[in-house]
Order: C-alpha cells, then structure tokens, then sequence
C-alpha cells in the first residue's frame, strides 16, 4: 500500500458539494480503472492517509471529472473531486484521511465535466477499515492464520497413529460422523458463495456495499477437511475397532440435521426463502456439530479409564486453533472499534469457547486423570500372566480377541508392574 505522512494530505476535502453546473440529469459513464480495486479492504491506521489511484480508459474525446464520497465522512474523508483533461491516460491521486477506528466505503463516479453527477450512481468504490494500530492488525492476520493452519492439519495425527496401530480402538466413531456431516455442511456453503455465480449474485444483491465473506482459503479449507475425513472413516471401517458402532445418539443427531437440510430445501421450492438463505440455514449444522461431536469422545475416555485410542496431536492442535481463533476475534473487534463482528456472529465467537472447553476436559482426562493408564478391558479383564502378556504387548495395551464373547465386565486395568514381578518369580 502506498501512504503519506499527514503533512502531505491533500487539502483539498470537500464533503457535499457536487458540479451542477448543468441543470440536466444525465448518466453518462466513463470507464474507471481504480486501485485498489473493490473486491479489496484497505485497512489504514488512525491519523494518516492513504492513496488511491485513479486512471479513464480509454481516452476521452472531452474534458471528465472524477466525484468521490464517503459514506462515513466521521471515520474518513477523501478528495472530493479531481478534473481530468480530454486525453488524459495518466494516473490520478486521490487521498484517503482516516480520522477514528470504524469500517466506510469510498463511493467513485466519473462523468463528462458537463453533466450533473448524481452520488448515486457511483460505479466505483473502495472499502476502507480505519483501525486503531497496524501492529495488531498483523497480529489479528497472525492468529488467523495459525487458527486456520491449526485447524487444517488437526486429524494428521489421529489418521497417524490409527495407521501405526492399525486399530480405531479409543477412538470414538460419532465424532467422525458428526465431523463429516459438519464438513459437508460447511462444504455447501463455501463452494456455493465462492463459485456459483448465482448464489454470489444474490449475496450482491443483498449487501451492495459489502464484500463476499468466502476467500479461496475458505474453499480450500472445507474441501481438504472433507478429503481427511474420508480417510479417517476408511480406517474406522478397515482397521480394528473392538465392534464399535456409531451410537443412537449419533444416528438421532445425523437424522436431525438430515430433516433440516429437507426442510431449508422445502422452503426454497415455495418460495419462502431464497437459495442463499437455504444455504446459510444449513451451514448451521457445522455450528452444531461443534456443540455437539465431543461427549462420546469424552465418555469413551471416562470409560476406557484412558485417552490412548485418541490422539494427543489432534487435541492440542485443536486447543491452539480455538485459542487463536479466539483472540482474533477480540483483537479484530478491539482494533476497528466495532464489537458487532462479535455481538452480531455471536455463534461464531462461542462456539469455538465450546469447543475449547471440551478440548479442556480431555486434557485434563489425557495428561492428569488417566496419564499413563492402559485401556480398561471391555471385556473380562484377563487374570492369568500370559493374557497379561497379550494385553502389554497389543497396540494400544489390550488384547482385542478378550473383548469378543467375553461378560460385560468392566474393571480397573490391574497393576502390570506387580504382574510381571509375580511371572518373574
């Protein structure tokens, strides 16, 4: 971005006058090139400024004059006007002036000198958030990031160590379900708003001033969490499991979200709601999932008296990713003065303190109350040295043949240490 200090603004700031020179009405347009262009935010700290360039292509036969208004001349103000000769292909300057934290837009319009120009029909503009430092704009961009690379790679470790033990045992079967049906969800709505020029026409449509919440990250982020979580139902349905099956709990939840999918599609076919609205309704079942997919996990430990089917990796990065999600909500709110982006996405901003609270219990579960148990038998827990054997020599501590045709008792894990000072002896 180019800026000046504020001793070189331009001062010439005019607010509401326009050239009305000509009585008539008219709406001739002249082609504009402006950078930045539209599609991007231009962020610039308090008391400074900032330029934009201005340039007509192709030529014009006759003299042209560039309007330009804020819309919130309190947070901004621009140059009010810049007169172009005929012929004229050079660049133009425009000074943006930032007077306090908040978000406008700068509405251009270029016409022939002669016409009347109507602030309305602006064909051009530029969205501008003023923010209180550029430190902490950066440090919001680096939360983001880690939040969102955090997130990206959070189920290479469980996919890991299911490969390495060849075995999903301990690891709880309703959470990838749940998983994938959130994923898909939140799929739907990314490649919809992000390709479908339909659907963007509509979001368009009903924010004109406003810019398209999916980036290319966005759509990138939900199709390889698909593509992971694919690879962690084909170990589940491959590797060893122990005969774990989705639970009623699950299968109720997936039903559920199945009938609001009918039911947000229902609704577009009469013309309640519009194919936009259809797919935000149902990106909405991601938030859910968040709520939703980790008790089995946690009830599966509490259990197994153990976390050992469950990776370490995935929690923590999960813990990093909900942190820095976290704090980049707050510092972005703080920064540009407009707590909205957290009172007006009030989902958004919870549901990852969910998340992070259960991610919380299973810490406490993995490095506190069960650090360094072995899985408790399903079955019956085995009394004679050589299954005790077995048991330490499986790959997550327990022989899986036990828990097939056994009685549902669950025991403590005995002490392998007094065991194996008995087999010595």
């Amino acid at each position: 971005f180019s800026s000046t200090t504020t001793s070189q603004i331009n001062d010439y700031f005019l607010y509401d006058e326009y050239d009305d020179a000509s009585p008539q009405n008219t709406t001739t347009p002249v082609d504009l090139i402006v950078t930045p262009s539209g599609d991007t935010v231009v962020y610039i700290a308090i008391k400074t400024s900032y330029n934009i360039t201005l340039r007509v292509d192709p030529a014009l036969e006759r003299n042209a004059t560039i309007y330009l208004n804020s819309n919130k001349t309190s947070i901004a103000n621009v140059t009010n006007r810049i007169d172009i000769e005929s012929d004229d292909l050079s660049n133009h300057i425009a000074s943006i002036y930032s007077l306090k934290p908040g978000k406008t837009i700068i509405n251009i319009t270029a016409r022939p000198s002669s016409e009347f120009n109507n602030p309305d029909d602006s064909t051009n503009y530029v969205h501008v958030t003023v923010v209180r430092s550029m430190g902490l704009h950066t440090l919001d961009d680096v939360f983001g990031w880690t939040a969102f690379a955090s997130w990206s790679i959070e189920f290479y470790p469980q996919a890991w160590q299911n490969f390495r033990g060849q075995s999903t045992r301990g690891f709880n079967w309703d959470g990838v379900a749940l998983d994938v049906a959130g994923y898909l969800a939140y799929a739907l709505y990314n490649l919809s708003m992000g390709l479908w020029p339909y659907i963007k026409s509509l979001y368009l449509k009903e924010h004109p001033d406003g810019v398209n919440p999916v980036q290319p990250n966005d759509i990138f982020f939900s199709i390889h969490s698909i593509w992971i979580m694919s690879i962690l139902v084909y170990q589940c349905k491959r590797y060893d499991s122990g005969g774990q099956r989705l639970s009623l709990y699950c299968w109720s939840l997936l039903a559920g979200f199945l009938i609001y999918t009918i039911i947000s599609c229902l609704l577009v076919v009469t013309s309640e709601i519009n194919w936009l609205e259809c797919f935000t309704l149902i990106s909405y079942i991601k938030v859910a999932v968040n709520a939703m997919k980790f008790p089995p996990q946690i009830i599966t430990n509490y259990q197994l008296k153990a976390t050992k089917g469950y990776s370490v990796g995935l929690l923590l990065l999960d813990i990093v990713g909900g942190l820095c999600f976290t704090l980049q909500s707050i510092v972005l709110a703080y920064n540009t003065a407009d707590w909205s982006t957290i009172s007006g996405d009030a989902t958004k901003f919870i549901m990852p303190i969910f998340a992070l609270i259960y991610d919380f219990i299973m810490f406490y579960q993995h490095f506190i109350l069960y650090r360094g148990n072995s899985p408790v038998n399903q079955g019956r827990v085995a009394d004679q040295t050589d299954e005790a054997a077995d048991l330490l020599n499986s790959p997550f501590d327990y022989d899986s043949s036990t828990a097939v045709g056994s009685p549902a008792i669950i025991k403590r894990q005995p002490d392998y240490g007094s065991m194996s000072n008995s087999i010595n002896t």
